[in-house]
């Protein structure tokens, strides 16, 4: 006959094994988004240290560590349709995210990104709350008002770069991390950044440049964005400067 104790604790397993099947919640945490595109392997590592395998329509949760394996790229796509991918041995951490339509200044998102090369298009938070909405790495705080933009963080030499794909006639605030450097704002796409210690360098963005990076940075086959879109109102994968250039 099972004591009290022993049902009470068969019925954690039961509830814990339901969450971890289910997908939509950790620990009672609400997911925050999932993988809708994947090609190769990817770890979500919890914030109580646990780690599952990330497929095809995994949930994510709010302080994950999302790690990607060699020849490997991933895209998650948030509640509020920003879209974040990965390429090979990417990592990043999901530091914040509200999305609450009815309290526009309730909303925020903040990714540290580690290492790797990401792409980011930004969605419905941006558009209720900008001032929140930012992406970090060893070297830069990127404010952003809604854009398309990719970034490469390389850890052995420590240079990181910046690459403006599409603004949505917007604008970026980029916060260097480095000591003596001042913060700048980009008004133009098709440009790209490097920083380094020694400082910043600005460069034209080219076409192959963009396309090669977009292909490494996130899976074949990725959906379009669900977020905000040029002004032809066409959502696709590559930027419309980029198919009609």
């Amino acid at each position: 006959m099972m004591t009290r104790y022993q049902i009470s604790l068969a019925g954690l397993v039961v509830l814990f094994c339901f969450s971890l099947l289910s997908g939509q919640m950790v620990f009672g945490q609400q997911a925050i988004g999932s993988v809708v595109a994947l090609e190769g392997g990817a770890v979500a590592v919890r914030a109580s240290g646990m780690e599952e395998e990330l497929g095809s329509g995994a949930d994510v949760f709010l302080n994950d560590r999302i790690l990607t394996r060699r020849r490997s790229r991933i895209t998650i796509r948030f509640l509020d349709e920003s879209t974040l991918s990965q390429g090979e041995s990417s990592e990043m951490v999901l530091n914040e995210f509200v999305f609450n339509p009815a309290r526009k200044k309730d909303n925020a998102f903040q990714v540290r990104m580690i290492q790797g090369a990401f792409r980011c298009i930004t969605g419905k938070i941006v558009e209720m709350n900008p001032a929140r909405f930012g992406l970090r790495t060893g070297k830069m705080t990127i404010g952003i008002r809604g854009t398309d933009i990719g970034i490469e963080i390389n850890p052995y030499t420590g240079e990181e770069n910046l690459l403006v794909f599409d603004l949505h006639r917007r604008e970026l605030v980029v916060a260097p991390g480095v000591a003596g450097l001042e913060p700048f704002v980009v008004t133009t796409p098709f440009v790209q950044f490097q920083v380094t210690e020694k400082g910043v360098e600005q460069r034209a963005l080219t076409q192959a440049e963009a396309k090669r990076f977009i292909k490494k940075s996130a899976p074949k086959g990725a959906p379009p964005p669900g977020g905000p879109t040029p002004a032809s109102g066409v959502k696709m994968d590559m930027p419309p400067w980029l198919e009609n250039r």
